[in-house]
């Protein structure tokens, strides 16, 4: 975000992996998860904000929630 210019508060995170769900959870950014390959162990699905099926999922969330 810092290199971004992008405040946190306005920014999300989408995201596949373990790794990238936690890296969005501790810097406090609301994560969507899109499940690729390998669905997250639950331990970090409960860290994610909203887990969707698809990107497309995301645009039509982006789209009623702004």
């Amino acid at each position: 975000c810092e290199k971004l210019a992008v405040n946190t508060d306005e920014a999300i995170v989408l995201e596949d992996s373990e790794s990238g769900i936690q890296a969005g959870f501790s810097a406090h950014i609301p994560v969507i998860c899109i499940p690729d390959l390998k669905l997250p162990e639950k331990e970090f699905l409960s860290k994610a904000s909203f887990v969707f099926d698809s990107l497309f999922d995301v645009i039509e969330y982006l789209e009623k929630n702004n």
